[in-house]
């Protein structure tokens, strides 16, 4: 399967296109930067499978693409990102989904959705999954436990 959402936004669309954005080097783990890949997400869609779990939490969702990723192969996913303007400037640029964007920070409904069975992915150096959710599997930095 190939997927059309990867490279469907690149680091000087977000630099040219997001208001107010004053961005350093691009490299993988900045909060600045895309950071998933497609192999990311089969690695969570693995796991999401061997778990029986079929809701994902994107926290700090960034430009989308591992979000839309997930949809694409089934997931219902939310996806987390307070950046004011990235997720509606990703979303304009991604391929039709059922992605459901809180454009606002997790931490502040982390007591809100940390009792679902899910997967709760924060992707990179800078965000993090604030604490053990007991009824799903967590994705945080670049490992996973449940």
């Amino acid at each position: 399967m190939v997927s059309d959402v990867w490279g469907a936004i690149s680091y000087m669309d977000v630099i040219n296109n997001v208001p107010g954005t004053e961005l350093p080097e691009c490299n993988r783990g900045s909060w600045y930067c895309p950071v998933a890949t497609e192999s990311d997400a089969k690695t969570v869609d693995y796991l999401c499978r061997r778990e029986g779990i079929d809701r994902v939490y994107d926290l700090g969702a960034g430009t989308l693409e591992f979000a839309v990723e997930m949809d694409h192969r089934g997931y219902d996913v939310v996806a987390y990102e307070s950046i004011e303007g990235l997720a509606d400037f990703a979303l304009e640029r991604l391929p039709e989904n059922n992605v459901v964007v809180q454009a606002r920070d997790y931490y502040a409904e982390w007591s809100d959705i940390r009792n679902d069975a899910a997967a709760f992915v924060a992707l990179g150096k800078v965000n993090s999954v604030p604490g053990d959710p007991p009824n799903g599997i967590v994705v945080d930095g670049m490992s996973a436990t449940k």
